[in-house]
């Protein structure tokens, strides 16, 4: 069979592949061509996807505050960017621009997905493909490429934490975390419309399913399984509100999980690893460090209340007091850091604004799937799962300052925004 393209569709891919450009490739990104270059890059293809789609480029009364608080956000940022000038906060002002403009679509992040998910089976066949040679080969040919963290990487991996073709084994984990999550969505809107698929089509995406999450446990990042599972859970207590049944089933499912990771935990090293890892939570050497960054953060915070420290103040200056220059690994403490009472409150206002639109969506359509076209379902839950992924990831994580996170969450919340504005094409019988 000869899949057929649109000229437009093809250009806009190949825009949003310049735009998105390290969110699929991660860390070998930098190896590919220097960050200055592939960030002109992203901000052509930004720019050029917009000005390509002229229909976005209209103002809508639906959005105003959205405008309002992603207008407050562009202050703050560009504030900190005179401070601590990095090419790539220009990168994420113009990547805000662009999800303003996104909004009068609904088209093109269906692309992003697919991008995700043929990503993620890249990144999870590099991590398979790497165990099994030992770790002279991996130190010799993978790690190797990454001089400034080669021991890092080479110590994780003697520990069963797979980095597979990446710097970091929690940047494998990100990228496998952004193949599954849209993996797992098309299989629960299949699962839930048989009568629009095919028994082939639903196996197939089973297995892809499994094949991913495997590599993701492999990858030995507790956050990202933690975190995935329960943002899937919770998405599914919504999209089966039409459901009498569905604590019986919910029961099911986390049973059905619990047994075969108790069969992985005492048959697979690497996941013994993984769920080990849980057990020393608040004695690891990670963790501990990360109780230092938060004391700092808070520390900062009451310095500078109200308008907080500066937007990057943190990775360039404030984490210096206890020997680390990156960020805080808890987004809301960072914030009440570097922005202030006024920025967190926007930006939080951003997150719930957005999570319960979407939550009000996801449970609609789950009343009307017949109605509603498999996409629209696919986009919709895609975007609950990722909204609910990226707010737990932000209690111990660096998502809204990750490209690889913050890229795939924005185009989550463009999502759920469109279809909230168009409610009408969400009825639609595919």
């Amino acid at each position: 069979m000869i899949l057929k393209f649109k000229k437009k569709d093809l250009i806009n891919c190949v825009f949003l592949l310049m735009a998105f450009f390290p969110v699929y490739m991660s860390s070998l990104a930098g190896l590919v061509w220097p960050s200055s270059i592939y960030m002109y890059m992203q901000v052509f293809g930004l720019f050029a996807i917009c000005v390509y789609n002229r229909n976005w480029l209209r103002f809508s009364r639906n959005n105003i505050y959205i405008y309002f608080t992603v207008l407050v956000m562009l202050v703050l940022i560009l504030y900190g960017c005179a401070k601590y000038p990095y090419l790539g906060q220009i990168v994420y002002c113009v990547f805000l621009l662009f999800f303003i403009a996104s909004l009068n679509s609904g088209e093109w992040q269906k692309y992003i997905l697919s991008i995700l998910m043929i990503a993620g089976v890249i990144y999870a066949l590099a991590t398979f493909a790497l165990i099994f040679p030992g770790v002279s080969f991996y130190s010799k040919h993978i790690a190797s490429l990454y001089p400034n963290n080669y021991g890092g990487l080479v110590g994780c991996y003697k520990r069963g934490e797979y980095a597979g073709i990446t710097g970091h084994y929690s940047t494998n984990a990100t990228m496998l975390a952004n193949g599954v999550i849209p993996c797992v969505s098309l299989c629960l809107v299949r699962i839930k419309n048989s009568n629009k698929t095919t028994r082939k089509e639903l196996n197939r995406d089973l297995c892809l399913l499994a094949f991913l999450f495997i590599a993701l446990l492999l990858s030995g990042k507790r956050a990202h399984f933690l975190f995935s599972v329960c943002a899937v859970l919770v998405a599914m207590y919504f999209y089966t509100s039409n459901e009498k049944n569905r604590f019986a089933k919910y029961l099911l499912v986390i049973s059905a999980g619990v047994f075969c990771g108790l069969i992985a935990y005492y048959t697979v090293p690497a996941i013994n690893n993984l769920f080990s890892r849980f057990s020393n939570l608040s004695e690891g050497v990670s963790v501990l460090k990360r109780y230092e960054l938060w004391g700092a953060a808070i520390e900062a915070f009451k310095e500078h209340p109200i308008l907080g420290n500066g937007w990057s103040s943190f990775p360039n200056s404030i984490g210096g007091r206890v020997g680390y220059f990156g960020y805080t690994h808890n987004v809301y403490l960072e914030l009440l850091c570097e922005v202030g009472i006024v920025g967190f409150v926007v930006f939080l206002t951003f997150f719930i604004i957005n999570i319960v639109q979407t939550l009000r969506l996801v449970t609609s359509i789950s009343f009307n799937k017949s109605n509603t076209s498999v996409t629209v379902q696919y986009l919709l839950l895609f975007s609950l799962i990722y909204q609910i992924y990226f707010l737990m990831y932000c209690m111990t994580g660096n998502p809204l300052y990750d490209v690889y996170v913050y890229m795939p969450y924005f185009v989550s919340c463009s999502t759920s925004l469109y279809y909230r504005k168009n409610v009408k094409k969400v009825r639609t019988i595919e």
